[in-house]
């Protein structure tokens, strides 16, 4: 599965860093995983996609 750097998903989702981060400490990327301060925080593309059905959901309702 592909990985993605916080800037890479805040891109991706037209969201701010900060937002992409403070996602990830709230649990909202489960499998989000940081080997080192310097490498910072990584993303699994199966959690993207997981939260992209949702937004989709949420889109389609509204």
């Amino acid at each position: 599965m592909k990985e993605y750097k916080v800037k890479e998903v805040a891109d991706l989702l037209g969201k701010h860093e900060e937002t992409i981060k403070r996602w990830i400490r709230s649990g909202k990327f489960p499998n989000a995983y940081r080997n080192s301060d310097k490498e910072g925080w990584r993303v699994i593309e199966s959690d993207l996609l997981k939260l992209n059905k949702v937004f989709q959901l949420v889109r389609l309702n509204r």
